[in-house]
């Protein structure tokens, strides 16, 4: 069961309050703890309390004593100089108390309740309005059932606005309709309003649960280890100055949640089994969103090779026929391709090197037949390391103390076979 808790002293959350009533086919009862009014509705228990909702402190235990309650949404208003505004976001201080709950002690947070309300609003909010979520912040911080804030902001006029009280009242309601994340993220870093986050929680496939501000850094190590935990997530995510600190949980960043994005889990699980790769860390390319129930490992040596030749090249043959690499600082270290595309990424990666190097290419490997330079043979023909050196290397004649040194007399042939086949 959902509970729904409306404050009295709030404007926001009795004029939501109003439009859920509106909405609805709701149940009139005597209350079942210490609120002062209660209505029910197929899967919703509405309750209405005198005080404010940052001080709702143990209001789980009593919800669950008298109902089956899985999630609890605080109908709100939002304060600040921030216009017309719809958010959502958990509770709990990083920090002091100073507006409620416990000091470093934070709220069960509902990242799933919490995406969903952020895309219904992002979709059906009333013109004018933005749509954000914001770090976790103020009480209650005392609540084992995963809650959320869903808030009107920022002034009277949007507190007492219908059309702003209707969208979040539907959004509410929709709840029960809502999908888990496949993955859930733990924000560290970044400023209140969480432009980052707010990304992630609508345009990627990712919930996220609670967020650090950059206000709230650094995060005792051992609160860090609680809130990832009580957000069931997968990996942290930085911003800001965060980036620069060390962290010993997995940290994943937004393009790489951005790259998971529609691509089927099974396939997700398969290259990150095969370049035995920490969820996060495997760049995931256009050709996985199409799926791949296997895959096997490419010879990232030859890929290097082909990014020396054109990097932009080799990079787009990445995207269309592998479905997954790993790099490190800047360099791949580990490819993984469909089980039956290696020969497709390596004819793509043949036709790249042979711009400047003679390549075939069978099922098994690739063989490259290039010129290199002899630089201990230049040494020996008087060519001290220097400007002269490169220029030779790359082609030119040179002269010496001892006289003409010409390409042809330092430059040899190697031939190198890669075997991309496994």
């Amino acid at each position: 069961m959902i509970a729904v808790v409306v404050s009295r002293e709030d404007e926001a959350s009795l004029s939501i309050r109003d439009a859920l009533l509106d909405a609805a086919d709701w149940r009139r009862h005597e209350p079942h703890g210490s609120w002062e009014r209660e209505w029910s509705h197929y899967g919703f228990v509405m309750v209405e309390k005198e005080g404010l909702h940052l001080y709702y402190d143990g209001l789980d235990d009593e919800l669950r004593d008298a109902f089956d309650v899985s999630l609890i949404v605080f109908v709100s208003r939002h304060s600040g100089d921030t216009g017309r505004l719809l958010t959502a976001h958990h509770t709990g201080n990083f920090g002091g108390a100073e507006y409620g709950g416990e000091p470093g002690s934070l709220a069960s947070p509902a990242p799933g309740a919490t995406k969903h309300l952020l895309g219904f609003f992002d979709e059906e909010a009333p013109e004018g309005f933005d749509v954000s979520m914001e770090v976790t912040h103020h009480g209650p911080s005392e609540l084992d059932v995963p809650s959320v804030f869903a808030e009107v902001g920022s002034e009277p006029d949007e507190w007492e606005s219908e059309d702003a009280a209707r969208t979040v009242a539907h959004g509410v309601l929709s709840l029960d309709e809502r999908d888990e994340p496949r993955t859930t993220v733990v924000g560290i870093g970044g400023g209140h309003y969480a432009p980052r986050f707010t990304r992630i929680a609508l345009e990627t496939d990712a919930g996220v649960g609670h967020i650090a501000a950059g206000y709230d850094l650094p995060v005792d190590d051992e609160l860090l280890r609680e809130t990832y935990e009580s957000s069931d997530a997968d990996a942290l995510v930085l911003d800001g100055e965060a980036v620069e600190e060390g962290y010993s949980l997995p940290v994943v960043s937004e393009t790489s949640l951005r790259e998971r994005a529609g691509v089927p889990e099974e396939t997700v699980e398969a290259v990150e089994e095969v370049l035995d790769a920490d969820a996060g860390e495997a760049r995931l390319t256009r050709r996985a969103a199409e799926g791949a129930t296997a895959a096997t490992v490419f010879d990232a040596e030859l890929v290097r090779e082909a990014r020396n030749v054109d990097s932009g090249a080799t990079d787009e043959a990445l995207e269309r026929n592998a479905v997954g690499y790993v790099e490190e600082n800047g360099k791949v270290i580990r490819v993984a391709v469909p089980k039956d595309g290696a020969r497709e990424l390596a004819e793509t990666v043949g036709d790249i090197l042979s711009d400047e190097h003679e390549v075939t290419v069978d099922d098994q490997a690739v063989a490259v037949k290039r010129e290199v330079f002899d630089a201990r043979k230049a040494r020996e023909l008087g060519v001290e390391e220097g400007p002269d050196f490169g220029r030779l290397s790359s082609g030119e004649t040179v002269e010496t103390d001892d006289g003409v040194v010409t390409p042809d007399e330092v430059h040899g042939t190697e031939r190198r076979v890669f075997v991309y086949g496994k």
